[in-house]
């Protein structure tokens, strides 16, 4: 089964992405996926170092007549349509891993986890919930999210869909032959139609793809996509690794330095694993 694991990034997340590039060199996965990084803005030098590092670099080129006319209006569109044209962007693959560049891992798992989930046929996806969440403004998250899913789907829906779970679409993994490309483009397509180019609107139009079309899913662990802002993780000194902040303190799989923590230095990927921080609260 051929994999990739696809990110991007631009000048200004250029360090996020080596970040986890080296991470996922450290947990040993590079033999089993290629790696393919879509240029949203890189520099000419940052894109040959990817390139020295045998990762395709791609401009997203193919795909974007979904919405070309209003990428012209809004060039951060493409972030999005790149994501959900995996295929058109990266032929051949069998199964394709999405990861924002802000994501790092420690773990294999929870990657094996997605292309496992992928390869039946359904999307490997992470809901934003777990018993260490804590969400500091709940009334806003829920407008937030209302607001999105109202341009993405409309309000009758919306309002009906708001009580499913949110599933964040930092990771997730499909097979090329899965349905949900095409109905992800199509409705992405038909949602930015109205002229609106807030972000999240895709992350709205998935919530009615897996909960009212009924497209498969599986809902994987939030340790696979670990939310920082919503629960910060302690450093464990014995295993030297990021783990949950409440008993059993389990290992993150995978961590993604989401909001206020996107340049808390605390949980930034260390080269030297022996440098990295030990959290307050720790002992």
């Amino acid at each position: 089964m051929r994999q990739i694991l696809v990110s991007g990034a631009d000048k200004s997340f250029y360090p996020f992405l080596v970040d986890l590039l080296d991470s996922l060199h450290l947990i040993g996965v590079t033999h089993l996926y290629d790696v393919g990084v879509l240029d949203f803005g890189l520099s000419d030098d940052q894109a040959h170092a990817l390139r020295d590092r045998g990762v395709q670099v791609r401009v997203p080129e193919r795909g974007v007549e979904i919405a070309r006319r209003h990428i012209r209006v809004n060039p951060a569109i493409m972030t999005t349509i790149g994501k959900l044209t995996l295929p058109e962007q990266f032929p051949g693959y069998d199964v394709y891993i999405w990861s924002d560049a802000d994501i790092w891992f420690q773990e294999s798992d929870g990657l094996a986890w997605l292309s496992e989930a992928a390869s039946t046929g359904a999307m490997a996806v992470v809901p934003e919930l777990d018993r260490c969440y804590r969400v500091p403004d709940p009334a806003g998250v829920l407008k937030w999210r209302l607001d999105r899913m109202r341009i993405a789907v409309g309000w009758r829906l919306a309002r009906k869909l708001i009580h499913f779970p949110y599933m964040n679409g930092g990771l997730f993994a499909l097979s090329s032959d899965a349905p949900h490309w095409k109905e992800w483009q199509v409705g992405y397509g038909k949602a930015i139609g109205s002229g609106r180019f807030t972000g999240g609107i895709a992350q709205g139009y998935l919530i009615k793809m897996l909960f009212q079309d009924g497209l498969p899913h599986v809902p994987l662990p939030a340790s696979c996509n670990w939310m920082c802002h919503l629960a910060e993780p302690l450093w464990d000194k014995e295993r030297h690794k990021f783990v949950e902040p409440f008993t059993p303190h389990s290992v993150i799989q995978g961590i993604h330095l989401t909001s206020r923590t996107k340049n808390d230095a605390r949980f930034r990927f260390d080269r030297e694993r022996s440098r990295l921080p030990r959290i307050s609260g720790q002992s």
